[in-house]
């Protein structure tokens, strides 16, 4: 996996990986719940995902804009709270730009933000 370094006023990295699955199961081993948020054109396409001792949960958005509403988002939190997320925890966007802006401000307004990928 290369680790590109982003020094902005917080700083990050950007991980380039083509072996997501593997990447994904490094990144797992510090999390107790992994959250896929999963457009409904690809869900299908995940398959079963297995992360060791990590619990992975699912959340399947529509595909397109129409993703982006206070119902969706008031969606993801039950399925947050549901899930037991803590700032522990990590969610995980795959999909197109909706899928990834309503994963993103999901995951920064629950518990006062955590990780997302």
């Amino acid at each position: 996996m290369n680790a590109i370094p982003v020094n902005a006023e917080n700083k990050y990295e950007v991980l380039v990986d083509c072996n997501w699955r593997e990447a994904l199961k490094e990144i797992a081993k510090s999390r107790t719940r992994v959250g896929i948020v999963v457009s409904a054109s690809l869900r299908e396409r995940l398959g079963d995902i297995s992360l060791g001792d990590c619990d992975v949960h699912f959340f399947e958005i529509i595909d397109g804009e129409g993703s982006k509403s206070a119902e969706n988002l008031q969606l993801m939190w039950d399925w947050l709270g549901a899930g037991g997320f803590t700032r522990s925890d990590v969610l995980v966007a795959v999909g197109g730009g909706a899928t990834t802006d309503v994963a993103g401000f999901a995951a920064a307004t629950w518990l006062r933000g955590i990780d997302w990928i």
